[in-house]
């Protein structure tokens, strides 16, 4: 659908644009279809695409035992009947059996177990009694005030003994208060979503008319014999001082549902070009393969966020090289697969305005989901301003999606309906977000690797050295881990993860779905 607007550039000045709009059919899990238009499904439509089940869980909970059960009607029992509904709904496999819940302020715990790890040995020995089995996922409900630190603790621990965790906030899940309207049931539905990506089911995909799983991809990549993975690129900044948290998601199924993440540190603070590439796209290229009966794609799409105009010669030198050069050395990749490159830019001044409010205006005022302007750009065919969701308040400005590499010569309508339906695919989200999965995924992990490399001790981060020995350390813990729970035949930890746990490590042992 093309339209008319009007577009306030980084100068200041408005200017009028033509605009089109990309409704692609439609956005599909296993039972319900929802016309784009309509832009977010109901709680009502639950039910995901490919359910994941769970043997063994436990709750744990670092909240007081007389903050979480103030109101009995919104005690954490209350709370994990409604989740364990949702779960079922969702058609998630569970237990029959509720899972136990440990309390970190008991008299007990803290007598048996006065340090955090002990706590997690009492937590896991409880599961094990209930359900024979160690547990695959801990819910670990947090007091919800920022403390950066324990949810630090907590992730690391979990991660470094092969176990899942989901954290719950007290304040925003509301335990312990007066519940109102529909109660936990939002709050749930959301856990849900993470949940079973993490235990490496699948929420969502993106169905054509013809139904196929993968129809949205661009025709010269559906041809027989061509496998195309999508990778997301993404540095963590947070600190001055710190060295910078690169991470590359990379996807191994058709439906771009199912991802591997490597994370690694930077040479140094604010060091945004990837200097590891080479490698951490080799241990990719590998992984996809595993996952698909040894065969390598054909063609990558990588997607590369917070980078600037004036790094693209230097992301090309660097990155899109160390990607060729891993594809040439891969064994077993006879042919190495062509590359589609583009960089997306949040950091920009310019604001869309629909001028037709009564046909095409969405939530606010605002211009609807999937609107596309490429009128204001220097070469249409490699720089496009995307929109690819709604919004209520404020004013939207979309991402500026600048064509680096395309050695697959796309349309430029189909390198954006491919841009926009990728924003559908992220898996705890039930509408379409402002980037691309693969993206938004790689995003998460760089901030996971943080958390996982940050030191309890800030001062002992002033170095490369320091941050170089405490990888060292989390990866050494985590193998250790994942051999002692293969000797005993309990749930091995991935290197790895999805999106969904991704921390610092290489690919994990099987390809799961996407992050927390």
């Amino acid at each position: 659908m093309r339209t008319h607007m009007n577009a306030c550039t980084h100068a200041g000045q408005p200017a009028h644009a033509r605009a089109h709009v990309h409704q692609a059919t439609m956005q599909a899990d296993t039972h319900t279809r929802a016309h784009t238009r309509t832009h977010a499904r109901t709680h009502a439509h639950t039910h995901t695409r490919r359910p994941a089940g769970l043997v063994s869980w436990a709750v744990l909970s670092l909240v007081d035992r007389r903050a979480c059960e103030h109101n009995l009607s919104s005690s954490l029992p209350q709370l994990l009947d409604e989740l364990c509904r949702c779960m079922r709904q969702a058609g998630m496999q569970l237990p029959d059996a509720q899972p136990p819940i440990v309390y970190a302020d008991d008299a007990e715990v803290q007598r048996e177990a006065p340090q955090l790890e002990e706590v997690f040995d009492h937590v896991r020995a409880k599961a094990a009694i209930a359900f024979k089995a160690s547990p695959k996922l801990v819910l670990v409900v947090l007091d919800g005030s920022g403390n950066s630190r324990r949810y630090r603790e907590v992730k690391e621990l979990c991660y470094t003994q092969g176990i899942l965790s989901q954290c719950v906030s007290h304040g925003k899940s509301r335990l312990g208060q007066q519940l109102r309207g529909p109660g936990f049931m939002p709050y749930c539905k959301n856990l849900v979503l993470k949940i079973n990506a993490k235990l490496g089911g699948t929420n969502f995909s993106i169905a054509d008319q013809g139904d196929a799983a993968g129809a949205w991809i661009p025709e010269p990549l559906r041809a027989p014999g061509e496998r195309v993975t999508f990778w997301g690129v993404d540095v963590n900044h947070d600190s001055q001082h710190e060295p910078s948290v690169a991470a590359i998601i990379a996807s191994v199924d058709a439906a771009a549902t199912r991802y591997v993440t490597e994370v690694a540190m930077q040479d140094g603070p604010r060091r945004e070009i990837v200097d590891g590439m080479e490698a951490a796209a080799a241990r990719l290229l590998a992984a996809y393969a595993a996952a698909n009966g040894g065969a390598f794609p054909t063609v990558i799409v990588l997607l590369r966020d917070g980078v600037s105009d004036t790094q693209f010669e230097e992301l090309i030198a660097v990155e899109v090289a160390g990607i060729k050069r891993a594809a040439a050395a891969a064994v077993g990749c006879s042919t190495p697969p062509r590359l589609v490159a583009l960089a997306l830019l949040k950091r920009h001044g310019t604001r869309l305005f629909p001028e037709d409010k009564t046909r095409t205006c969405g939530p606010g005022g605002n211009v609807m989901a999937g609107t596309v302007v490429d009128a204001l750009a220097p070469s249409p065919a490699t720089e496009f301003l995307l929109v690819p969701h709604g919004g209520s308040i404020g004013t939207l400005k979309g991402v500026r999606h600048v064509l680096l590499v395309d050695e697959v010569t796309l349309s430029p309508d189909e390198l954006q309906r491919m841009c926009y339906w990728l924003c559908y695919l992220v898996c705890r989200c039930r509408r379409s977000v402002s980037l691309p999965a693969p993206v938004f995924y790689a995003d998460l992990a760089a901030k996971r690797g943080r958390c996982l490399l940050a030191c309890p001790d800030d001062a002992s981060l002033s170095s490369d050295a320091s941050w170089g020995r405490r990888m060292r350390r989390v990866q050494q813990q985590a193998q250790t881990q994942q051999t002692q729970h293969a000797a005993g035949g309990g749930v091995g930890g991935r290197a790895g993860g999805s999106g969904a746990d991704a921390g610092a490590g290489g690919s994990g042992d099987r390809p799961p779905a996407a992050p927390l």
